[in-house]
C-alpha cells in the first residue's frame, strides 16, 4: 500500500466526521441562541435633544428647557402629530423622546418653553392639512 492511499484513506475519514460533527454542533448551539420570549422590536425613532448652540458650546438642554413641544410633519410637509413633555425626564441627559411612527419620511420641528405655564409666547396647534411652513407664533401680552 502506498504512502498517498494512506493518506487519502485518513483524509475522507476526516472529512466524513467533519461533516457529521458540524451539523450536531449547529443543532445544540441553536438551542442556546433561539428566544421566543423575548419583546419585539420598537418601530419608530428615539429623539435625543441636543442645545449646544450657546456661549458654553456645550449642552444646556438638561439644565435649561423645563418643556418639550415636537411637531411632526409628514414627507410633503404636512401636521401629522405633536408631542408634549413637561415632566422631569427633561432634565436627565440620557433621556430620549420616542415616537412611534410608521416607516417614511418626516419633518420634525422641536421647540422649548411653549408648553410651559410661564412662557414667554404660544403656539397654534396645527390642524390636518397644515404646512410646516406656515408655523406662527404669537408673543403673551404682559400681565
Amino acid at each position: 500500500m502506498k504512502i498517498t492511499d494512506t493518506i487519502r484513506r485518513i483524509w475522507n475519514g476526516v472529512a466524513v466526521s467533519a461533516a457529521i460533527a458540524a451539523p450536531a454542533a449547529m443543532v445544540t448551539s441553536c438551542d442556546s441562541a433561539i428566544y421566543d420570549d423575548l419583546e419585539p422590536c420598537r418601530v419608530g425613532a428615539e429623539l435625543r435633544f441636543v442645545f449646544d448652540y450657546n456661549m458654553e458650546f456645550a449642552n444646556a438642554f438638561p439644565s435649561q428647557v423645563d418643556c418639550l413641544t415636537l411637531y411632526i410633519y409628514d414627507g410633503n410637509g404636512n401636521y401629522v402629530a405633536t408631542r408634549t413633555e413637561t415632566s422631569e425626564v427633561l432634565a436627565d441627559e440620557n433621556w430620549r423622546m420616542v415616537i412611534d411612527l410608521p416607516a417614511g419620511d418626516y419633518h420634525l420641528i422641536a421647540y422649548g418653553g411653549t408648553a410651559c405655564e410661564e412662557a414667554a409666547y404660544t403656539t397654534a396647534t396645527p390642524q390636518a392639512g397644515h404646512h410646516y411652513t406656515a408655523m406662527g407664533h404669537e408673543m403673551k401680552a404682559e400681565r
